[in-house]
């Protein structure tokens, strides 16, 4: 008897105590909505390195001005102004966003807000022109690159590897010796390389789509078996106890996690007087990708490579390359069938 009445009484407590919670929620400011958040969602939702940069971008973005609004107040057009007067880029904006929106999503499921205030906004644009979009290396420049980084033994197998893998530089660095497959010539895709605060570790990869397989070619497999007999000989002349990741496949000479800045600062180092474009190591990956629909590899199966979460996602990045492919199997078409193009027809 005494158990039900202390479980009839925990139950009132607990309904009166959200009752309170969802008459009060209009009245709840943002800076209260985001510390329920934080608390009661993110930390057991969210992989640690989200949940790090959607604290750092309310911290210093929205808590300063929207901290001290009551979350009656936002609406779409509030929140349109607010994105329009920051004074960041298009691009960050849309950072700032995406941590906004999953706030207010969980806002919306508990009940606290009624409609969801990001729906309709209206962020800052830049409009590129074609100049502006992300410089693509062209065939000869990829292979001018490759022919560069033999002049620095840690970088000439990470932007090889990047270059004929189109794999992302945190799933590279993630790789462990056990995800290579040299019997089958496949390597798996399982886990991507965190970084936050100079700390690292192995975490989920970007999408559901990013755990994939990639078929290793020749010279993808001598490049990986030459790193592992490198790795070998520095593991050896340090020791175990000071080598500490032997298990991965790119490491730094000293045995430690490759890390993104770094390797990506000594990359634009290495280009910063040559008359390659303005690129960084990503577009090795776009290059991959544009070299592989070049070719004619199928949509999809490039998609797949890439572990995009889509193939619409793919059309969509890959728009030019696919426009001047599809112009060039018409022109071809044309010339088989008929021996000319149309603008050569009598």
């Amino acid at each position: 008897m005494e158990d039900k009445e202390v479980n009839r009484q925990t139950g009132k407590w607990q309904y009166q105590d959200y009752s309170e919670r969802y008459e009060k929620a209009g009245e709840m400011t943002f800076r209260e909505l985001a510390d329920w958040y934080f608390d009661h969602y993110a930390q057991h939702r969210l992989k640690a390195s989200t949940v790090y940069n959607y604290r750092y971008s309310v911290e210093r973005f929205m808590l300063p001005e929207l901290g001290e609004i009551p979350l009656k107040l936002f609406n779409n057009l509030m929140l349109t102004d607010w994105f329009a007067h920051l004074d960041v880029s298009p691009e960050y904006c849309r950072i700032l966003f995406i941590t906004m929106r999953s706030i207010f999503s969980e806002a919306v499921r508990a009940g606290l807000v009624e409609r969801h205030p990001c729906d309709y906004v209206v962020l800052p644009q830049k409009k590129k022109s074609a100049e502006e979009k992300e410089p693509l290396l062209t065939e000869a420049q990829a292979r001018e690159l490759y022919r560069m980084c033999c002049e620095d033994y840690w970088l000439h197998y990470v932007v090889r590897f990047l270059l004929l893998t189109g794999v992302r530089s945190g799933e590279a660095f993630g790789l462990r010796w056990e995800d290579v497959d040299f019997r089958t010539h496949i390597i798996h895709v399982r886990h991507n390389l965190a970084n936050v605060a100079s700390r690292h570790w192995l975490d989920k990869p970007k999408t559901k789509n990013s755990v994939r397989r990639i078929p290793m070619s020749p010279t993808v497999e001598t490049l990986l078996i030459k790193q592992k007999k490198a790795q070998l000989w520095y593991l050896k002349q340090r020791g175990p106890d000071r080598f500490p990741h032997p298990e991965m496949v790119f490491t730094t000479k000293t045995g430690k996690y490759m890390d993104h800045t770094y390797v990506e600062r000594t990359f634009k180092a290495m280009i910063k007087d040559t008359d390659f474009p303005d690129i960084t190591l990503h577009s090795l990956r776009h290059a991959y990708a544009t070299f592989m629909l070049a070719q004619g590899v199928d949509l999809k199966v490039v998609s797949s490579l890439l572990g995009h979460s889509s193939i619409s996602t793919t059309a969509n990045l890959y728009t030019d390359v696919l426009d001047r492919s599809r112009a060039e199997a018409a022109e071809k078409l044309e010339l088989e069938l008929f021996g000319k193009a149309p603008d050569k027809w009598e």
